[in-house]
């Protein structure tokens, strides 16, 4: 089995904690590039974005695990120009589906403005809102300048923020990894308590991922179902998509 991963803190943090035989088999890809590489290797499982579903719907994705925010603390946040236009965004950093589709959605929803998008490898935000995604966010305490976008998407939809979801072209691969990262949760959060051991942080950014680490869900229940549910509805509502997406979940009953 071959585990694929983006790389932001959060799926470091969970690549830290898995038995040393997983390890071996590890490999970090850009978050956009997961889903394609899923297709094309049908021994690997990947946690990828929660968007990908809507144009990967052949792959099985896991019910009972994945990663999801119920508060401010995520992988992307929102800088605001300094003149607040709402005319135009650029999305930057370990860009995806999700940060590309749903800020559209997002902008319109909460902001009643129509913008465009546009993919950029720039940070500056003096012309243009940026949404930057990845753990650029955490460096020289950037994120306190920014608007956490599950704090939006929950704000949108009344649900917690599904941001990636286990995912794999093979149902048993699926369930495999699925139990053995269920029994390994507890070692993530021991392991975001000791951060400082790897990544140099400021005090203050250490402390607030401290302070929010359990607005962090890896282990999903029905209220996180029913926000994937609906987040993968939204494309559909906005005139995006001909039809309504759904979810091929892998089989875990017992």
């Amino acid at each position: 089995m071959n585990i694929l991963l983006p790389e932001n803190i959060f799926t470091s943090v969970i690549a830290l904690s898995l038995p040393e035989n997983l390890k071996q088999n590890l490999k970090f890809h850009p978050a956009s590039s997961l889903s394609a590489a899923l297709e094309k290797d049908k021994t690997s499982v990947a946690l990828i974005p929660a968007m990908d579903i809507v144009n990967h719907r052949e792959l099985f994705i896991s019910r009972r695990y994945g990663i999801s925010f119920e508060g401010s603390l995520c992988n992307t946040y929102i800088y605001f120009a300094s003149d607040r236009s709402l005319q135009s965004l650029n999305v930057s950093g370990d860009v995806s589906s999700s940060e590309v589709v749903l800020s559209r959605i997002l902008f319109k929803e909460l902001y009643n403005a129509d913008i465009e998008v546009a993919l950029s490898s720039s940070l500056n935000r003096d012309t243009s809102n940026l949404i930057l995604s990845g753990k650029q966010n955490f460096y020289e305490d950037r994120l306190f300048e920014g608007i956490s976008f599950s704090e939006e998407m929950i704000e949108l939809l009344s649900l917690p923020y599904v941001n990636f979801v286990l995912a794999s072209a093979d149902e048993n691969l699926v369930k495999e990894l699925e139990t053995v990262l269920l029994e390994k949760i507890p070692d993530v959060y021991e392991n975001f308590d000791k951060l400082e051991q790897y990544f140099s942080f400021s005090d203050e950014t250490l402390k607030y991922i401290k302070q929010t680490i359990a607005s962090l869900v890896l282990e999903f229940d029905e209220q996180d179902i029913e926000a994937l549910t609906q987040l993968i509805m939204l494309p559909y509502f906005h005139g995006m998509t001909k039809e309504i997406i759904e979810a091929k979940f892998a089989d875990t009953a017992g």
